[in-house]
């Protein structure tokens, strides 16, 4: 049935917005302006009727497009390696390991995209600072189970999370936030997050955390 003021193909079938999409979906609206933009390649519906600048999509078109699009994308995703203990602490080369990385340095992978993609690995579970000031990150096994099926859903790298936030004046990186705040030349939040491979918004936080309870 019509839904009002929400248009529909002469066939009465739904359409839908970026809107929508991110809401059927999960994704981000930049990623859905990517899909959109790689069109050529990906076969992403057009739209099929406009109102100015909004684009309107047939429903029914793009679900089956983007159902295909997961399918094929997680076809090239690697196999996750699900053994081992779930609690253990691994660091980032046996993180890659799980994911189904291989070579002689499989965290080699790893921290090149991190590097340039901060905060695409979820939080670590426990950190340990080196004598030279280098933050060595670990995360539970189950911590990188966890991130391999939110790839899965995503049919991308971004990491899913359903925990309500962390309280971040115990965050394993908060004694290193504290370090780095009392230098003369203090980091801001976004070097921070280069620094520590979390994401910006965490970093912000753990600034404010350090700073209210100095």
């Amino acid at each position: 049935m019509a839904e009002p003021g929400q248009p529909h193909t002469p066939g009465g079938r739904r359409l839908i917005t970026r809107a929508d999409m991110a809401h059927i979906s999960g994704a981000s609206m930049p990623t859905l302006h990517r899909w959109y933009a790689e069109r050529e390649h990906n076969h992403h519906p057009e739209p099929v009727h406009t109102e100015g600048r909004r684009l309107f999509f047939d429903e029914q078109q793009w679900r089956q497009w983007h159902a295909a699009h997961l399918a094929a994308k997680k076809a090239t995703l690697t196999t996750v390696d699900r053994t081992g203990d779930p609690d253990e602490l691994i660091d980032v080369t046996e993180f890659a390991r799980v994911l189904g990385y291989s070579g002689n340095d499989p965290g080699a992978t790893i921290r090149a995209y991190v590097r340039n993609n901060p905060g695409y690995l979820p939080d670590p579970d426990h950190t340990e600072q080196t004598p030279t000031g280098r933050i060595r990150r670990y995360w539970h096994r189950h911590s990188a189970w966890k991130f391999a099926d939110s790839r899965d859903k995503r049919g991308g790298a971004r990491p899913v999370t359903d925990e309500p936030p962390p309280r971040y004046s115990t965050h394993p990186l908060i004694d290193a936030v504290r370090a780095a705040l009392a230098e003369p030349d203090p980091p801001t939040a976004a070097q921070l997050a280069r620094q520590l491979g979390i994401n910006e918004r965490t970093a912000q936080r753990l600034v404010k955390a350090a700073r209210t309870n100095q």
